[in-house]
């Protein structure tokens, strides 16, 4: 059975390509250099963890498309409203 808090997001491949969800788990991928595009609901609750994503994102020049929950759903489980599409991992298409 699948606990609720505390669980850690996982990495999802539904589409072929490797994306990770939820605030925490995106910073820190954003921080490690493998974030290719960040997708967001822009209706997601503005926190002082997603003001820090936006900023990290900013600063590393990673590209921030506001998405359809929808879209966000199918991609990952516990997104909370972010999801990242990741590059530089085995079987991931680089985006250079």
């Amino acid at each position: 059975m699948s606990g609720g808090k505390g669980r850690a997001p996982r990495d999802r491949t539904r589409t072929g390509a490797p994306v990770v969800g939820g605030r925490r788990a995106v910073t820190e991928a954003i921080r490690a250099g493998t974030v290719r595009e960040i997708l967001i609901v822009p209706s997601s609750k503005t926190t002082p963890g997603m003001r820090d994503l936006l900023d990290a994102a900013g600063e590393a020049g990673v590209t921030v498309t506001p998405s359809q929950r929808e879209t966000l759903d199918a991609l990952a489980e516990d997104h909370q409203g972010v999801v990242a599409r990741l590059e530089g991992l085995p079987g991931a298409p680089s985006a250079r």
